[in-house]
């Protein structure tokens, strides 16, 4: 275990790789833009393979500058161990960034099997004993997605190229009214970075090249690793997560919003258009209305129709976060504009961009 340094490591871009890779097991990833700089934490002795391509602030941008912010939320101290099971410790105030190093992405789909089984059990003491409950403020909540190069079909191939975007948002509490894309979007120029909307706190973007195509029940082999240094690399802490992917509703009772949720240290829920093992029937097409969708009796997940008149979502129980609360949560996040809560809109329209832009630079093949 190598111990922290506060003389290395001094530029942001070095500190930002080191997050990168520390989430990562064997596919170099690239972060693309985050919205501060980060204090320097970590030694100059440790090899990092992954390389940052811009930093972005809302003031004008400076990516060559090697000066580090004084108003960064993140502090050391932090440690990096070598090999596949390497992990990143970053303390935000008084919670860590990633830890966990017992749930780190497997390199191969019997592990992530086996891991699952392991995860299952600890998500339900989690929430047995340190349930998440929203507060009744306004949350900062976060998104995230990966969104893959264009031309693709079915499952997917290892190697795909493929951009995780994630925010850090704080909205009203939406039970009413609307919120349009556009207007939050007013004045906001590219500038070779995907625009980031005006109630949104934080934004961050990594490109990579996945290590698998897509299994059911095995998503975390394919976008965990990615999507966890993509949040990671936020520079405001949510607290709670959005994932595109199931929780409980998953053959083993471990999907990603859960896998997710134990490695980031974050509560979670999982939003998706299907659900993947649980059955239930649809609730009408009325904003507010829900159902629950079961797996062998037990309650995992709720279809939540979000938008009157709009095919309902289903809101998953994820980590430390109940099915009640999963669709309490979602309805909340979201507006009659349309289905998707907002932290996982902007977090799609992020990565698209980015896309779009073509923000993977050299990615390493």
């Amino acid at each position: 275990m190598t111990s922290p340094s506060r003389a290395g490591c001094s530029t942001t871009a070095t500190t930002l790789a080191a997050m990168n890779r520390a989430v990562r097991t064997g596919v170099p990833e690239r972060v693309i833009s985050v919205t501060s700089s980060i204090p320097r934490a970590f030694p100059t002795s440790t090899r990092l393979p992954a390389r940052v391509a811009s930093i972005s602030k809302r003031s004008t941008p400076d990516p060559t500058s090697t000066r580090t912010s004084t108003r960064s939320p993140f502090m050391t101290p932090g440690y990096l161990s070598e090999g596949p099971w390497a992990r990143l410790v970053v303390r935000i105030g008084q919670n860590r960034a990633v830890a966990a190093v017992s749930w780190a992405w497997p390199e191969s789909d019997q592990a992530l099997v086996e891991l699952q089984g392991r995860l299952a059990n600890a998500a339900a003491s989690a929430l047995a004993t340190e349930p998440w409950l929203p507060s009744g403020k306004r949350l900062v909540l976060g998104g995230c997605f990966v969104a893959y190069a264009r031309g693709g079909t079915g499952p997917g191939q290892p190697g795909d190229e493929a951009w995780a975007a994630a925010v850090a948002w704080r909205g009203d509490v939406l039970g009413q009214g609307t919120r349009r894309t556009d207007h939050h979007l007013r004045g906001a120029v590219m500038l070779g970075q995907p625009r980031q909307a005006d109630d949104v706190l934080a934004q961050s973007i990594v490109a990579s090249r996945v290590a698998s195509s897509y299994l059911p029940g095995l998503l975390a082999r394919r976008e965990g690793a990615i999507l966890a240094a993509a949040v990671a690399a936020l520079d405001v802490r949510p607290e709670l997560l959005l994932v595109d992917a199931s929780g409980l509703d998953h053959p083993r009772g471990a999907g990603l919003a859960i896998h997710l949720g134990a490695v980031a240290d974050l509560p979670t829920v999982g939003v998706t258009r299907q659900p993947l093992v649980a059955v239930g029937d649809q609730p009408d097409l009325r904003r507010g209305s829900v159902s629950p969708l079961v797996v062998d009796g037990r309650c995992v997940a709720f279809w939540v129709c979000t938008r009157t008149g709009a095919r309902p979502i289903v809101a998953h129980a994820g980590w430390r976060t109940s099915p009640e609360t999963a669709s309490r949560v979602v309805l909340d996040a979201s507006t009659q504009a349309a289905r998707t809560p907002v932290p996982l809109q902007e977090a799609r329209r992020v990565a698209r961009e980015a896309r779009s832009l073509g923000l993977s630079l050299r990615l390493r093949r």
